[in-house]
């Protein structure tokens, strides 16, 4: 709502600087859209790996006499740090795309406000609109790239229980 709210604000201020903006939103968003199925696929794979971890280490629990009969420490050891080394590259892939989504967010956020800035300024040493007007149309343009922003947070972890769901609906089925 504060999104539509501050865009409406916006074209009342100014069409021209609307236009701008406007033409912004699918640079932000298309991160976001593109980034996030991959936090989603991530995520799950991460979900997997994990659950992976805690399989191995409950069976090599309750083998324990059977692995120490044969001799196994060794195997299994190396068996679990591959497992958990897995897992951890996983987190850390899905972590590094998640910052990666925030951060292509951010800056593509504050593009669209210099881009902003450089047309309202043209247009106020042009005379067609005043210092105050620019004003009023940043903080507009400011509440609208902070709701963009929130929705990327948003939307990443909404992908990442997205992913977690898919296991779990494949456990229990």
């Amino acid at each position: 709502l504060v999104l539509i709210g501050g865009l409406t604000m916006m074209l009342i201020t100014n069409a021209k600087l609307t236009m701008v903006a406007i033409f912004v939103v699918p640079i932000v968003v298309s991160p976001i859209l593109y980034i996030g199925r991959r936090v989603r696929r991530l995520s799950k794979e991460s979900q997997e790996k994990v659950a992976d971890v805690g399989a191995f280490a409950e069976e090599s629990i309750n083998a324990i006499r059977t692995i120490k009969a044969f001799t196994q420490e060794q195997a299994n050891l190396k068996k679990f740090d591959f497992e958990v080394e897995g897992a951890f590259k996983t987190s850390l892939k899905r972590a590094w795309l998640r910052s990666t989504l925030s951060a292509t967010v951010t800056i593509a956020v504050f593009a669209g406000l210099g881009s902003v800035i450089w047309t309202g300024g043209n247009e106020v040493l042009g005379g067609s609109l005043s210092g105050g007007e620019l004003g009023a149309f940043l903080f507009y343009a400011v509440v609208v790239s902070v709701s963009a922003g929130v929705v990327s947070e948003v939307y990443g972890e909404v992908q990442r229980a997205a992913g977690a769901t898919e296991r779990l609906m494949e456990l229990i089925n």
